[in-house]
């Protein structure tokens, strides 16, 4: 039986991976989860221990390690780095490549397409979601009723226009109107959430396409129910964000965007983060 190791600062965080990795082990390997330094060596020289999950926070200790580490962190990094909210399907292709050489039972991989959800339009969760989406092969876009005036400026029109007219020359177009923004590759904001309430989910789903087409790797939409036109839109979204507001003030809304997903028939993809 092959052996995984999970050192985490949070404790409940690593007790609840392990345990949900288990539940899908059938046998085949055991994920232990390591409370400090001491008991993360003693797994990591293990007879067996093919793979271990460890806080980026703890970067300094890796080197220790004979088997394959994939850092936890809040930026994903290909290759090297899960993103912390990742869902367990996507810890599980890591897994199953340690553990059969290849990914078994798995969808083939294609664009990750990520909605992360406000229950409070702020600033922070905008430059939450751009931490996530720094480094080549992503994009950002906002479908939200607000954005970043700079963002506004540059106008995302002739892209709408591109999607709805299914133009042959879109790359080109979409290449042309992509700028940098705060280290994140992003597409310009609509002037109207108007316009953004104007594309179905066929007009969505050929967008992404597209930038599948074009090698891109993930796309990270901000999106408040504003910009949703059709609560199936959320079949499009590979991953779900919720930012969850500490206040309690807010529960209410939190419960309200929460019941819309479930309509949505999304429950088993929606992640709620802090």
């Amino acid at each position: 039986m092959k052996h995984i190791a999970i050192w985490d600062e949070d404790l409940e965080y690593a007790g609840c991976l392990a345990s949900a990795l288990n539940k899908r082990a059938k046998g085949k390997w055991l994920a232990m989860a390591a409370k400090e330094k001491q008991e993360w060596e003693s797994f990591i020289r293990q007879e067996g221990t093919a793979l271990a999950f460890v806080s980026e926070k703890y970067a300094e200790h890796i080197n220790s390690s004979n088997c394959k580490v994939i850092m936890i962190g809040n930026q994903s990094v290909s290759g090297k780095c899960i993103l912390r909210y990742s869902t367990v399907q996507e810890f599980m292709y890591y897994v199953e490549r340690e553990i059969y050489g290849a990914v078994h039972n798995i969808a083939k991989k294609g664009m990750r397409r990520i909605a992360v959800i406000p229950v409070l339009d702020r600033t922070s969760c905008r430059d939450k979601v751009r931490n996530m989406c720094k480094g080549e092969g992503k994009v950002y876009w906002e479908m939200s009723a607000f954005s970043d005036l700079e963002l506004m400026e540059q106008g995302v029109e002739q892209i709408l226009y591109g999607i709805k007219m299914r133009e042959e020359a879109f790359a080109e177009m979409f290449r042309n109107q992509l700028v940098r923004y705060m280290d994140t590759w992003a597409l310009p904001a609509a002037v109207s959430f108007l316009d953004i309430r104007e594309l179905t989910v066929e007009d969505v789903q050929w967008f992404f396409e597209q930038l599948e087409g074009l090698g891109y790797e993930e796309i990270f939409v901000y999106m408040d129910m504003s910009g949703v036109n059709e609560l199936s839109l959320f079949s499009l979204f590979s991953n779900i964000y919720l930012i969850q507001e500490e206040d309690a003030a807010y529960h209410t809304r939190e419960q309200s965007i929460l019941r819309l997903l479930n309509l949505a028939k999304c429950e088993d993809r929606i992640q709620v983060i802090k």
